[in-house]
């Protein structure tokens, strides 16, 4: 037939057309496992829409009527499964269906809406946002089409589904053809009012919590790991490891640099140069390197910080060892040959098992990171842009050329995260020693939820020990389904906000990853009343300076009274609160059994901690320092600025190793608070305490047994009694 018609036979010409069900499990067979969960997912929607057709008669209209049709799909319609631990078989959910319901009862919704004539604009818009079912985000509809095009190219090839074909040629619609389309789906989906028909919420990222970020950074990646595969492991102090590799190097790039975790991936030695005094890395450099826009191929200043670390010689010693890439240890995809897809997958596993895996910090949020950073040191908005490679050609030449390099590394230098870099005998380079920010512990916020997405009850947990610090349900609200929350006593949501903003001084909040869940707890802060503001170390300096009364004993050369000179019916602490740093007169137990307690003697709080109901101290012992060079475990106090301030007479050693445990009331062996330390000293307790270990402070009991008496007791001698003849 083909000849009589002119046309050579060809043998793709004599086979049989290939249907929708043989080209998905062909796109499924050639992609990687996390790829094909995503075609499958694509082809179980279309072959509901289309049927199992051979993919040869799908046209373009129709590929586009088909990628509406999934964009109407609700968020979560690939959980309405019925599947779990228990029934295996499931509902077998038609995506038809399911489409088709969500959409009767939106536009029920709407209905109602609209008709209520006692709602004003800005009122109607609110309700349809919080009531109408969350559809799929723009953004996933990319995703989704990619998916499709992989199984309509593994049917026809290339010629109609490839990268270079033109748009009047595709069956699928390209990225700028779908995107064209969205802005007119958009425009559909609103009323003669402007009042949205659909709704889509994508994931909102923030910025890393200074708190994640320490712990981070002072994690065994950073300070020893004894195992190269499983870096979250720590190691023994003669044992430790630090491997150098992408793992090591990424986070700090992106904090520091802002960079794209695919950028600084494919960064080839060749590309580190020095430009103008600078040392700079090249990115884009090579026409073989993914970039997302030409925007982004851009020079860049290395930051101090990972000089510090060593970076420069890190890069010489590969050089001479004959590498090529800065990061061989990731390979590239076997789907798009990107390397950030790999490098993803590891860290969120390395991130999971360091309790750091958070669902709006993820690892693409430590370059939002350095954004929030550069624009609260009011950096120009173009400036910031620069460094991120947002910015066209032209606006970047009026902020920035390659000639400010220098002025562009003082700027990021400024952004300080507050780590110290320093030289163990151990390693050979230089390693993360501490960090001189005040870092505060942190606080797990678990939240139940009402029908109507409102707070019922709320419960904060230390997230080591699970011990609840603070819980309680909102009056007026049903009763939770948690069993541990039905417990609660029952409080006001003004008692419960004001009590939350208070422990928020001295915590930091790990909100919940549901978003619901986190607005509804935001929301119900602003019933309480805002504490006092507390004074920092700076302010509490500047204070005591200019205050112009002295004491009888700084009069005679001498700073605030120490434990010679004690008060014991002094009150204990600012308003019965001690707080991490403080000093104060303790009577600490000796090891000697035949004493109880020594003389009262200085302490320091090393941390504060709320067992059940009650607040305990952890209390480093206090003794005059001597002459020689104190041990690593043993925090010092020398200088006349820090003596003063803790309110210490005489320089003190505290030993970090031996502490205890005592109830901040218990006015048997805790006698009265003195001073704080000061902001410097604050610092290197943190990271004295970061290099201590894990050492517990030993429990000190509140009332002790009374010795016991040798009691004797005289018993009745024994009695033989012959027995009586019957």
């Amino acid at each position: 037939m083909l000849e009589n018609v002119g046309l050579a036979p060809e043998r793709k010409s004599l086979l049989p057309p290939m249907t929708l069900t043989q080209a998905i499990e062909k796109a499924s067979e050639e992609a990687p496992p996390d790829v094909e969960t995503k075609i499958r997912a694509v082809g179980t929607l279309a072959l509901s829409f289309f049927g199992d057709v051979p993919v040869s008669i799908l046209s373009h209209d129709q590929c586009v009527d088909f990628l509406e049709f999934v964009w109407g799909m609700p968020k979560n319609w690939g959980q309405l499964h019925g599947k779990n631990r228990f029934e295996s078989v499931g509902n077998g959910c038609d995506p038809q269906q399911i489409k088709h319901d969500a959409d009767e009862s939106d536009k029920a919704i709407v209905a109602d809406v609209v008709a209520d004539m006692t709602l004003t604009i800005p009122e109607k818009r609110f309700r349809l946002v919080q009531e109408l079912r969350p559809r799929l985000t723009d953004g996933y509809l990319f995703v989704q089409r990619d998916m499709f095009n992989r199984i309509v190219r593994s049917a026809l090839g290339g010629a109609v589904a490839g990268r270079d074909v033109d748009d009047e040629n595709r069956v699928v619609p390209s990225h700028k053809q779908l995107r064209r389309k969205l802005n007119k789906w958009h425009k559909e989906a609103k009323t003669e009012c402007g009042l949205p028909t659909r709704i889509s919420r994508p994931k909102r990222r923030r910025s890393w919590a200074l708190e994640h970020l320490v712990k981070l950074f002072l994690s065994p990646i950073y300070t020893g790991t004894s195992s190269p595969k499983q870096r979250w492991r720590k190691a023994k102090a003669q044992r430790r490891q630090i491997f150098r590799d992408a793992l090591y190097w990424v986070p700090l790039f992106m904090v520091s640099l802002g960079v794209r975790p695919e950028e600084i991936l494919q960064l080839k030695l060749k590309n580190v140069r020095f430009r103008d005094k600078v040392l700079c890395i090249f990115l884009g450099e090579d026409e073989d390197e993914h970039m997302k826009t030409e925007q982004s191929r851009r020079i860049l200043p290395i930051p101090q910080l990972i000089l510090d670390l060593g970076f420069r010689e890190w890069v010489v010693g590969k050089i001479k060892s004959g590498e090529t890439w800065a990061f061989p240890d990731v390979d590239p995809s076997e789907a798009d040959g990107r390397r950030s897809h790999n490098f993803g997958k590891r860290m969120r596993t390395l991130l999971g098992h360091l309790e750091l895996r958070f669902n709006d910090e993820d690892v693409y949020a430590m370059r939002r990171t350095l954004s929030s950073k550069l624009l609260a040191l009011k950096v120009e908005t173009g400036v910031r842009q620069r460094i991120l490679g947002h910015l066209e050609g032209t606006t970047v030449d009026r902020h920035y050329s390659d000639d400010g390099l220098q002025d562009l590394k003082d700027l990021l230098d400024a952004v300080d995260y507050g780590l110290k870099v320093g030289r163990v005998r151990l390693f050979g380079f230089p390693i993360i020693v501490g960090c001189s920010t005040p870092v505060l512990p942190s606080i797990d916020v678990l939240i139940s939820l009402t029908a109507h997405g409102e707070v019922s009850a709320l419960r904060l947990n230390d997230p080591e020990t699970d011990e609840n610090i603070f819980g309680a349900r909102v009056e007026g609200k049903p009763l939770p389904k948690e069993l541990e929350a039905k417990q609660l006593p029952i409080m006001s949501a003004q008692e419960i906000a004001t009590r939350v903003l208070a422990l928020q001084m001295d915590y930091s909040f790990t909100l919940p990853t549901c978003e619901a869940s986190t607005a509804s707890f935001e929301h119900l802060l602003i019933h309480g009343d805002m504490p006092a503001h507390r004074p920092t170390e700076n302010e509490t300096a500047d204070s005591e300076e200019t205050d112009g009364k002295k004491t009888d004993a700084e009069a005679e050369g001498h700073s605030q009274p120490t434990w010679a000179r004690i008060d014991l019916n002094e009150t204990i602490g600012i308003d019965g609160k001690f707080r991490i740093g403080d000093t104060a007169i303790c009577a600490f137990p000796l090891k000697r059994r035949s004493q109880e307690l020594t003389s009262p003697r200085p302490g320091l709080v090393v941390s504060v901690r709320l067992l059940s109901g009650r607040r305990y101290l952890d209390i480093a012992h206090g003794a005059p320092a001597g002459d020689g060079r104190p041990a690593p475990h043993k925090f010092t106090l020398t200088q006349s600025e820090q003596l003063n301030a803790a309110l210490l007479r005489r320089p003190t050693v505290f030993d970090l190793k031996r502490r205890i445990l005592i109830a901040e009331d218990d006015a048997r062996f805790l006698h009265r608070r003195l001073g704080s330390l000061a902001a410097s000293a604050r610092k290197r307790l943190g990271e004295s305490m970061h290099f201590v270990g894990d050492v517990s402070p030993q429990p000190v009991a509140e009332q002790k047994a009374g010795r016991t008496t040798t009691q004797v007791v005289q018993r009745a001698g024994k009695v033989i009694r012959k027995p009586t003849p019957l």
